[in-house]
């Protein structure tokens, strides 16, 4: 039950994470949408 909870939690706060990092950053380029966005970051970095 509480294993169940903390695993919700962590999923939780990923995302939300995930959301603000995208948000604060600028888009790399206009055609990179959804996961080629993260895989565009990563080669380019």
């Amino acid at each position: 039950m509480i294993k169940g909870l903390l695993f919700l939690l962590a999923i939780f706060c990923t995302l939300v994470g995930l959301l603000v990092f995208a948000k604060s950053r600028p888009a790399p380029s206009p055609d990179g949408a959804g996961l080629n966005v993260g895989h565009q970051t990563v080669t380019v970095a």
